[in-house]
């Protein structure tokens, strides 16, 4: 049981990787930085803007940065967990 456990966090944790976690994170800061702001969806808006402006900049700057889905996806689980926080923060 624990190894299947074990196995599943292995995978997440190699899908994810460490430039994922840097997404989740700013992504949720940012939602939070601005989650005194009414209602929550604005600064959820705020967020996802910002991260694809920064998904657009890699994708015209190949010889810097690669543009990845895989970032946008991180990026989305990072807004949500940042919605999460503020709602919680506002009960």
């Amino acid at each position: 049981m624990w190894q299947k456990i074990l196995a599943f966090l292995k995978s997440v944790w190699k899908w994810i990787r460490t430039d994922g976690l840097l997404h989740i994170s700013i992504a949720a800061l940012i939602v939070c930085a601005f989650g005194w702001i009414r209602p929550v969806w604005i600064p959820a808006l705020i967020s996802l803007i910002s991260c694809i402006a920064k998904e657009i900049y890699d994708y015209l700057h190949p010889d810097k940065h690669t543009a990845e889905w895989h970032d946008v996806i991180c990026d989305l689980i990072g807004i949500a967990g940042g919605v999460i926080i503020v709602l919680l923060n506002h009960i």
